[in-house]
């Protein structure tokens, strides 16, 4: 089976200066960087959105914990917060909830129209 014909004028065709100088001029490589930026904006806002959310969420699920004075009033709670506020992170990164994935489609419904 040869295959050096399809891929030299695969080569050809990629490096063609005529196509890219073509490319270029339609502003298309343009286009696509913005959509790939704002897909990046929001992605990375569906994540925050998410993280947020799940730290509230672990916070008040804590506070329906009965507290007990073992280790005294008020100690460890600081470091509670920094171990939700990680938790919620990498739950974030994951999209553990599902909230990251459904803001991404949605807040991506108007790019895809157009």
């Amino acid at each position: 089976m040869k295959i050096d014909g399809a891929y030299n004028k695969f080569l050809n065709n990629m490096t063609d200066k005529n196509v890219v100088e073509t490319r270029f001029k339609e502003g298309e490589f343009d286009k696509i960087l913005s959509k790939v930026q704002e897909k990046a904006k929001i992605e990375e806002s569906a994540e925050e959105f998410e993280a947020y959310f799940t730290y509230k969420l672990l916070k008040e699920m804590n506070a329906s914990v009965p507290k007990t004075n073992i280790m005294g009033e008020g100690k460890g709670e600081y470091y509670k917060d920094m171990l939700f506020d990680a938790y919620s992170k990498e739950m974030a990164k994951q999209d553990s909830l599902g909230i990251k994935g459904m803001l991404i489609e949605q807040m991506s419904k108007g790019e895809n129209e157009t």
